[in-house]
């Protein structure tokens, strides 16, 4: 199950902030969740597939919001892992995501 909030404004950590949520929804509802914060949807998605691979280091936090982030994502995610795609066709769409993000 996926959840998604829109902030618009939001003083202080977004880390900390997504930590807070994240308490908070096992406090109450006693629902391990993770994370994942970015700009966009499609982001914060990656952000938070992102999330359970690197649970350990990120505290099942993780922010993209930042390019140094972001980018660092991109580079380490292929185009096959993001969309589902197997057999054949997954040859064709294992480079990584970050190349697209130049184009217009």
């Amino acid at each position: 199950m996926n959840a998604s909030l829109i902030l618009r404004a939001c003083r202080g950590s977004l880390t900390q902030f997504g930590r807070d949520v994240r308490a908070k929804v096992l406090r109450c509802a006693d629902i391990l969740v993770g994370v994942g914060i970015a700009r966009t949807k499609t982001l914060t998605k990656l952000a938070n597939q992102k999330e359970e691979r690197l649970q350990a280091h990120t505290g099942w936090v993780v922010d993209i919001t930042d390019d140094f982030n972001r980018d660092w994502v991109l580079r380490n995610t292929s185009l096959a892992a993001q969309w589902g795609i197997n057999g054949a066709s997954r040859a064709l769409f294992c480079a990584p995501l970050w190349p697209l993000t130049f184009l217009d």
